[in-house]
């Protein structure tokens, strides 16, 4: 049974505890048309890159922790990328338990945690150098490139 601890309400520019600060430096590409790609990176410290793979989006990260690297992989639909990059509130027809357990504004188990535009993926993080979590402070640039990339997909399928 999931653990129900109440979390305190995060007040408007509030980040949530398990937000690491270097997603502040994320910045995205030009989403390809052609290749249906796109990626978003801090210098060479982190990388995400979003792919349209047939029937899901690939997800894929690079962390260099200067100590060591971390990579993920993951697979969504449109409507979890969306709810993802704060394009929709949430997963239509999503359980809000996993949100509501960290105090989020949305969630979907095992591949993203957002807070207003404090996204995390795969799942919350400790904030700390090692941790596999990659995050990303969603810019009104990153969403319109997300954004983007989806109406290019929906396009050519």
């Amino acid at each position: 049974m999931a653990d129900e601890t109440k979390l305190p309400r995060l007040k408007a520019g509030d980040t949530p505890p398990w937000w690491s600060m270097k997603g502040n430096k994320m910045h995205p590409g030009q989403p390809s048309h052609e290749h249906l790609v796109l990626s978003i990176a801090n210098n060479r410290v982190a990388t995400l890159d979003i792919v349209w793979d047939v029937e899901r989006w690939k997800v894929g990260w690079f962390i260099n922790h200067g100590v060591g690297t971390v990579t993920g992989t993951l697979l969504m639909t449109t409507d979890q990328l969306k709810a993802a990059f704060g394009l929709a509130e949430s997963v239509p027809g999503q359980n809000p338990w996993y949100a509501k357990r960290f105090n989020a504004t949305a969630g979907d188990e095992g591949l993203f945690i957002r807070t207003g535009r404090h996204l995390s993926l795969p799942c919350p993080g400790n904030a700390l150098f090692g941790d596999p979590n990659i995050a990303v402070f969603l810019t009104d640039e990153i969403r319109e490139a997300v954004a983007k990339l989806i109406e290019y997909a929906e396009r050519s399928t």
